[in-house]
């Protein structure tokens, strides 16, 4: 008799990491969301995602902030809790190394205009941008209005991730989002990511620039005392 070794399932071959990040994932689309939920899919998809590159990178500590009201109505907003990790972009790229972008290199010229403390927070999860015909002044308008921050690239880049895990996309793949977050050489990033990982970050965007189509911006908002 011959093997065919196309039929192999993928169960049979995969890692332990793999097949816990494969039940989390799917548990995670289809039970409520309890802290607890939610804090066992981010410590299972980083601790997977790191261990899959054999990286010696501490898998960070997550606790999730939120009760289970407050994220139930996060779900209903497409909106996602994603946890503050204090990861560097250099860590980042090598856990997610598709990237491929300077953005997340050694000695990245990106820098965040704040720290959130906070155990996490809440993000826009669509697809395509939000927010979409704004300029940048806009932009910084309409958060300041809702009490929110521009996002950060890198909870862009751990956001977008998380997507690819749950819904086969990253986060941006037809349209540019503005992260008024994060600058590089004094300019407001704005980035994307192509459907095969590699993330394109973009330091020259006009402040002005505004399209109903493709460009538009993300957010972040912390639990509210």
């Amino acid at each position: 008799m011959v093997m065919n070794y196309g039929e192999i399932s993928r169960e049979a071959t995969a890692c332990p990491e793999d097949l816990q990040l494969q039940s989390i994932v799917k548990e995670y689309k289809t039970h409520p969301h309890t802290p607890e939920l939610v804090t066992r899919f981010w410590q299972t998809f980083l601790g997977a995602s790191i261990e899959a590159q054999r990286l010696d990178i501490t898998v960070p500590t997550v606790s999730c902030d939120r009760t289970q009201k407050e994220l139930e109505v996060l779900k209903k907003e497409d909106k996602m809790w994603v946890p503050e990790t204090k990861l560097t972009y250099a860590q980042l790229g090598m856990i997610f190394p598709k990237m491929e972008s300077y953005a997340v290199a050694e000695n990245s010229l990106i820098k965040d205009e704040f720290e959130q403390d906070a155990k996490g927070v809440d993000v826009e999860m669509s697809i395509d941008s939000p927010n979409r015909n704004t300029t940048q002044k806009g932009l910084e308008d309409f958060f300041k209005s809702q009490g929110r921050n521009g996002m950060r690239l890198s909870t862009f880049v751990l956001s977008s991730q998380a997507s690819k895990s749950l819904t086969g996309h990253y986060l941006d793949e037809n349209t540019w989002s503005r992260l008024l977050g994060s600058r590089g050489k004094g300019s407001v990033v704005s980035a994307l990511f192509y459907p095969d990982g590699k993330l394109n970050v973009n330091l020259i965007m006009p402040p002005r620039n505004r399209h109903p189509s493709y460009i538009g911006g993300r957010s972040e908002g912390v639990k509210k005392t």
